[in-house]
């Protein structure tokens, strides 16, 4: 179908600009739960015994509660995910009836959801087989994904932009104007899951789906998850730039390459700074600032609150430091990463990748970086804190 000029131009100014959609690294996801909750494991009994239970035992007492039939098909239909990806899947040192706890699982899982399973965002019939048109085109699952990382993109269930607001203009703009991605809906609904599941008798089961609730919340607290394309940034020029110079790519392929590389080259350095591999900023006490965030600053109060409400509120507040990180990332970037490279390729060094001649500029956005991604990781972090209290609360 041909698309006319000014649906391509909306495309450039509101595309998100990672189609892979992850928001911190794995291992981060993991340091901010097990760091997070290291101070409360006793006191909220994350250290209790859980005995680890089959998928299938799972899905046969789950089965009736969801009125699906006890297969992992079946499931998978009903929690919207790719077929293809086994929800089941045990971790590589578990096996049924094996003793674990919640905190081990917690940490083990949380990642599970950039496992591919929300990707491919078709519609699909009884049989798990993508729904197709008249014209034979796969049918999307919800409209407007193309401004969002495609179909074939986890994007949209792993980010969100809170509603437009003329307070926030250049942080909230975007197509369509409302609230756009699901990552809060996600997180609600894992949790209201995990519940089910511990009503039914699986309560190891129960944790691997608070482990996913946990992951929606931390990618929402992870900046470049709250926005779609900073128009208002340097990118907006770089991109015009790098496509009058050479327009092999396209407009909009320009864009998304340069903000794919900002956007996985700040998980990558993050992951770098945080577990202490990159050597010049090792015994920087701005890093020192960071390992402090992860621990959290407590919990939010959650009086009349929905896990939803929750990963709004981190969602907002990411929304609200977005600008300000893309800026401070594009003047710390070397050439390479302002180019048309396509970060990360094998054996990349993020550290590689910052300018090597550092001017006043750099100072400051090293100064900006540090700040606002402490800010980040301690509402993550403390965030992650509230949802499980949350949980517990609820009788997990």
């Amino acid at each position: 179908m041909r698309r006319p000029f000014w649906w391509w131009c909306s495309c450039l100014f509101v595309m998100l600009w990672s189609a892979r959609g992850h928001a911190w690294n794995i291992a981060d996801h993991q340091s901010l739960t097990s760091k997070s909750l290291a101070a409360v494991s006793t006191a909220w009994n994350l250290q209790q015994p859980v005995y680890v239970t089959a998928w299938a035992d799972f899905l046969q007492h789950i089965a009736p509660r969801l009125g699906i039939a006890p297969t992992s098909l079946a499931f998978a239909l009903w929690m919207e995910t790719d077929p293809a990806i086994a929800l089941g899947h045990l971790g590589t040192d578990e096996y049924p009836g094996q003793h674990t706890t919640p905190l081990q699982i917690l940490v083990a899982h949380v990642a599970d959801p950039d496992d591919g399973r929300d990707n491919h965002l078709y519609l699909r019939d009884a049989n798990g087989q993508i729904v197709h048109d008249a014209d034979g085109n796969a049918t999307p699952r919800y409209p407007h994904l193309a401004f969002m990382g495609g179909p074939d993109s986890q994007a949209y269930r792993h980010m969100e932009r809170p509603p437009f607001s003329l307070a926030h203009w250049k942080s909230t703009l975007g197509f369509p104007l409302g609230t756009f991605g699901m990552a809060s809906t996600q997180a609600q609904r894992y949790f209201d899951l995990a519940l089910m599941a511990r009503a039914v008798g699986e309560p190891y089961w129960a944790w691997r789906f608070i482990a996913g609730a946990l992951h929606y919340v931390q990618d929402l607290g992870q900046p470049y998850h709250g926005a779609q394309f900073p128009w208002c940034s340097p990118y907006a020029l770089l991109t015009v730039q790098w496509w009058r110079a050479q327009q092999q790519l396209g407009l909009i392929a320009v864009g998304t390459r340069l903000l794919s590389n900002s956007h996985l080259w700040f998980e990558d350095f993050t992951a770098q700074i945080t577990h202490n591999t990159a050597p010049v900023f090792t015994h920087d006490a701005r890093t020192a600032s960071l390992h402090t965030a992860l621990n959290g600053t407590n919990t939010f109060e959650m009086s009349h609150r929905s896990i939803r409400d929750l990963a709004r509120f981190i969602r907002d507040d990411s929304n609200q430091r977005v600008l300000d990180l893309v800026d401070a990332v594009f003047w710390m970037s070397g050439p390479r990463l302002l180019s048309l490279y396509e970060y990360p390729q094998s054996g990349d060094n993020p550290s590689d990748f910052l300018r090597t001649e550092p001017d006043e500029h750099f100072t400051h956005a090293l100064d900006d970086y540090f700040r606002i991604t402490a800010a980040a990781l301690a509402e993550s972090a403390t965030a992650t804190r509230t949802l499980v209290k949350a949980a517990r609360e609820a009788g997990m």
